[in-house]
């Protein structure tokens, strides 16, 4: 009697651990934090948020119309509930506090960390400014080295915002997998 007592303890505690397992990946939410280039980019807008929204995911969007110091904390607490980031330093801004703030949450979270980087092309207008030589060459080479510090914490880097979307959603699918 004891050993089939022993056995249905087992039985049973295995049968609970796969429907504690199967709960708890079904009840892991992803929740991307969305930071990179901000004004006036669009790729949150038009690109990042309608794909995120058909895929049922939430996420933050930390581009709002009048930022201010407020929105700090606001946007630290989103850091830190986040599952996932998607960074996008794109050709439409110099993005130089989202290169910092990149590399340092990347190398924090580098599995749950997807960057996009798109380099500026020669006489691009940033600010009613033309970029072109030196600083052409300086804005390039930031985003050279942030790509190089992704790829040695094993991140890849995508070159649209689709790209790097399709990624946080195939990571989100393979979350909400049932293994045991």
């Amino acid at each position: 009697m004891n050993i089939f007592c022993f056995v249905l303890f087992l039985w049973y505690g295995w049968l609970g651990m796969i429907i504690l397992n199967i709960v708890f990946k079904k009840n892991r939410n992803t929740f991307v934090f969305l930071g990179g280039s901000c004004n006036p980019t669009t790729w949150r807008k038009n690109i990042a948020i309608p794909m995120l929204v058909n895929s049922n995911i939430k996420y933050f969007n930390p581009q709002v119309e009048n930022w201010s110091e407020d929105c700090i904390e606001l946007e630290n607490t989103a850091k830190e509930n986040a599952t996932q980031f998607l960074f996008v330093i794109d050709s439409e801004t110099r993005s130089l506090s989202s290169m910092i703030e990149s590399a340092e949450l990347l190398i924090k979270n580098p599995s749950s960390f997807v960057l996009v980087i798109q380099n500026i092309i020669d006489n691009t207008q940033l600010d009613g400014q033309t970029v072109t030589g030196r600083e052409l060459k300086d804005l390039n080479r930031a985003r050279e080295y942030l790509k190089n510090i992704a790829v040695r914490h094993k991140i890849k880097v995508f070159r649209t915002v689709e790209d790097g979307v399709k990624e946080i959603v195939k990571k989100h699918k393979n979350n909400c997998n049932y293994y045991v």
